[in-house]
């Protein structure tokens, strides 16, 4: 490439430069490699935005952009490129934030007994009333260990949950004034 494109090498860098003065971290290519060769290397590698420069981008003062998150590409002006990185970073946080909670609340089973708690805990996460998260609690935390192989993983504190079911803990079958997440060490 940057044989036959100076122009294009040149704007290369010259980008690879401003960005890197905004705290981002940047790869050129420049390689041989046939560019589908060079797409999925960086993939592999984890790259979640990619940007595009070719001779038609660079008449039209135009890079394309491409989001791994939503396997999508699209032109930015290269004007506009630094705001739009900015922009595309942070939905591509939220995007990959909102994607892990709904994988992580996919694995969570709401249990009302002990046999319930080994059935989930081997393939996912169990959810189940418990009497209480001090010492006073530690009784029925050592059974759940010794009976189902899971721990006690703690509480949600980005929500306020609800009792589940009648509201006992699924141990001692007190009032239950905690809903605990329950799964086995990795």
């Amino acid at each position: 490439m940057s044989e036959k494109e100076p122009r294009v090498l040149d704007k290369v860098k010259e980008i690879s430069s401003k960005l890197e003065e905004e705290g981002y971290r940047v790869e050129v290519d420049l390689t041989d490699k046939r560019p589908g060769e060079k797409y999925y290397y960086w993939e592999m590698k984890g790259v979640p935005i990619r940007i595009e420069i070719g001779p038609r981008d660079l008449a039209e003062e135009k890079v394309l952009l491409y989001r791994r998150d939503v396997d999508k590409k699209f032109p930015v002006f290269e004007k506009d490129l630094v705001e739009e990185i900015k922009k595309q970073g942070a939905e591509l946080s939220e995007n990959l934030k909102k994607n892990a909670l709904k994988k992580f609340e996919g694995l969570i089973k709401d249990v009302k007994s002990i046999e319930e708690v080994k059935s989930v805990v081997g393939k996912g996460i169990a959810r189940a009333n418990f009497c209480s998260t001090k010492r006073d609690g530690e009784a029925c935390a050592e059974v759940i260990e010794k009976e189902t192989g899971g721990k006690i993983r703690g509480t949600r504190i980005d929500v306020e949950e609800k009792l589940i079911g009648e509201g006992k803990c699924i141990v001692c079958g007190k009032k239950a004034n905690k809903v605990v997440y329950i799964a086995k060490d990795y």
